[in-house]
């Protein structure tokens, strides 16, 4: 990570996802990497979501391991604008009712009307355009439309910058994670001025994800890790 550069050592965190058969006391493949006494992952803070009692997809088979749409909006969210210091409110959001593949994946849409310039894996897909181009329910953007869970981001399973045009003051944010990052993209792009978000799933076929960060520097780096994953994922495929 020594090419991602933060405005200070105190806006970078590290996050720790579980799933339904994790929590705290579970053996973690990032084992190496933590220290749960002092609560840090390589030394930054550690956000431990693994402490959190959360609903799972239990309906659809691929996504059992993601956590429901229900537990961001009532603890992920709130949790992560108390951490990471961004003004969010739920009802600064309507809910947008989503209901596929025998998944509710309804999430929340901004009653604000913005503005977003999107490029997905080194592509501009979206050029001051409303909220809609953060989602995929149409299927038209690069993201896996593998399952609803998916299709509520534009950018899942891959990588991403969004510019939010209507906060032009605003903060930037960088993320390294995978797919338990879904919903949280979109609702960092309604508060931050810039979000880039990093998930490789393209190695080996060119597509480069060091435009999005070298020379840049973020006012939050925050590297989501996920017991589905080992810590290189996080650390270097998500970065090449």
């Amino acid at each position: 990570m020594s090419n991602v550069v933060c405005k200070s050592a105190d806006g970078i965190y590290y996050m720790l996802w579980g799933g339904a058969q994790h929590d705290i006391w579970t053996k973690s493949v990032h084992a190496s990497h933590l220290d749960l006494i002092n609560g840090t992952y390589d030394g930054f803070r550690l956000l431990d979501m693994r402490q959190f009692r959360f609903d799972y997809n239990k309906k659809s088979l691929p996504n059992i391991h993601h956590v429901a749409l229900a537990s961001y909006v009532r603890i992920v969210y709130p949790y992560l604008a108390d951490i990471l210091g961004f003004p969010y409110k739920r009802s600064d959001f309507n809910l947008h009712k989503y209901e596929e593949d025998d998944m509710i994946c309804s999430f929340l849409w901004p009653k604000n009307d913005m503005r977003w310039t999107v490029s997905i894996n080194q592509e501009m897909t979206a050029e001051h355009e409303g909220f809609e181009c953060l989602t995929n329910l149409e299927g038209k953007y690069p993201g896996d439309k593998g399952s609803a869970y998916h299709r509520i981001f534009c950018a899942s399973h891959c990588s991403c910058d969004i510019i939010n045009e209507s906060l032009p003051d605003g903060q930037s944010i960088f993320i390294s994670g995978d797919s338990y990052m879904i919903p949280v993209i979109p609702i960092l792009a309604c508060y931050y001025h810039e979000v880039v978000s990093l998930d490789n799933r393209f190695e080996g076929i060119g597509i480069s994800n060091v435009p999005y960060y070298d020379g840049k520097v973020f006012d939050k780096v925050l590297i989501a890790c996920s017991e589905s994953n080992p810590p290189i994922k996080y650390l270097g495929w998500n970065l090449a």
